[in-house]
């Protein structure tokens, strides 16, 4: 959490210093700047445009990742002898109970993601990384996963070599009043004691999961403009800068209009509930028509780093 303020509180007093174009604004980070990288850009996916993480974990429990989510650490290891608030009994990993990219990567639908790794790497494992990767497929949302078969964990920055990433950052433009809006919140990442709540994005705001749930899910499509999915494309290819490298990810081409949906005063809803790490199930919306309900066009979100210390309400 302090971790998350920082980043605000800094963006906050560059502002001060010289002009900041927040419709383009990136994020990004090596190593545990990578982790943080897809957690923000997944709390906060209406300030940012693009993300990139170099050898970053999907996860803090390394378990967790390697299995995709499925396994977890035992919680006596991250928050008794390895962590938890006030330090661990024979060292310090975790502050608190470990944090996962994984829970809450349905948030990036429009924020495409390249992710850097080396396939040495022995502290952020490849297998990790291409969980997190496979999960932005399932999800159909674009990224770029870029393995470097003959770099670890430290020789990318040693190196200092970083062909690609400005030229994925410069096609960068953070949306802000989408069509169709995805976000899961997860309250084990609130921290409303220094008044950060994850709650909601773009015109999605003031989710409440239940207090026996561990999460919940709101998927809605405005119907305003008319509405067409992005057509999703795969691709594979081979790449020799800054070293030679294998990338593969999806992309999104732009529908025809004649391909979108008529204008209509409507607009789609759908609530998930999350039991457990495991198991989700579909809750009923509080609307007379089911899964639609009616509303007018969404309006722009107003957060921005000037609010303080709320800058994810």
């Amino acid at each position: 959490r302090e971790a998350e303020l920082d980043v605000f509180e800094a963006w906050r007093d560059l502002e001060g210093r010289i002009d900041i174009d927040r419709s383009r604004v990136s994020l990004g980070g090596y190593s545990m700047g990578g982790f943080g990288t897809c957690v923000l850009a997944a709390q906060c996916p209406d300030l940012f445009g693009r993300a990139f993480s170099v050898v970053g974990p999907p996860t803090e429990d390394p378990i967790e990742g390697l299995t995709g989510g499925l396994v977890r650490s035992p919680p006596s290891l991250t928050t008794r002898f390895f962590g938890g608030e006030g330090g661990g009994r024979i060292f310090n990993v975790f502050t608190e109970g470990p944090s996962s990219a994984l829970e809450i990567s349905e948030n990036l639908r429009h924020v495409p993601m390249l992710i850097w790794n080396g396939l040495g790497d022995p502290l952020v494992p490849v297998i990790s990384v291409d969980n997190y990767a496979r999960r932005l497929k399932q999800h159909g949302y674009r990224h770029q996963f870029d393995v470097f078969p003959a770099e670890t964990h430290l020789s990318f920055g040693i190196r200092d070599r970083w062909t690609g990433i400005p030229e994925f950052v410069s096609r960068n433009k953070v949306i802000r009043n989408p069509r169709r809006v995805t976000y899961r919140h997860l309250p084990t990442l609130d921290h409303p004691e220094v008044d950060l709540v994850h709650d909601g994005a773009y015109w999605v705001s003031d989710i409440t999961t239940r207090e026996d749930r561990t999460s919940g899910l709101v998927d809605a499509i405005s119907y305003a403009d008319g509405y067409a999915p992005p057509e999703v494309g795969a691709f594979t290819e081979y790449g020799r800068e800054p070293r030679r490298h294998l990338s593969r990810g999806l992309q999104w081409e732009t529908p025809a209009i004649e391909d979108r949906t008529a204008p209509d005063n409507r607009l789609s809803v759908r609530p998930w509930r999350r039991r457990s790490a495991r198991k989700t199930s579909r809750c009923r919306p509080a609307t007379p028509r089911g899964r639609s309900c009616w509303a007018r066009s969404p309006p722009v979100p107003a957060r921005s780093p000037e609010h303080g210390r709320r800058p994810c309400r």
